[in-house]
């Protein structure tokens, strides 16, 4: 038996969070859709893990967290 999941994800640029270029705010998305999938840690408490993972200051992990969870419902197709 054959199990097809949809994790159909629409075009989306992020825009640009000073000092971060729009492509690096896109691959710090990518990142944290990853983890909210694996299931490991609560998302709520994820900026400081992206702040060590991509070497970047808590405040500004803090500013594209906040990004990321205002755009996820457009972004993975919901709410539209």
């Amino acid at each position: 038996m054959m199990i097809h999941l949809s994790t159909e994800i629409t075009m989306f640029t992020p825009k640009p969070i000073d000092p971060l270029s729009s492509e690096q705010v896109h691959e710090m998305f990518v990142w944290l859709d990853d983890l909210r999938a694996s299931g490991m840690v609560n998302m709520f408490g994820a900026y400081p893990l992206l702040a060590e993972a991509f070497s970047i200051e808590p405040s500004v992990a803090k500013q594209v967290w906040t990004a990321w969870t205002k755009s996820f419902a457009a972004r993975h197709g919901q709410g539209q």
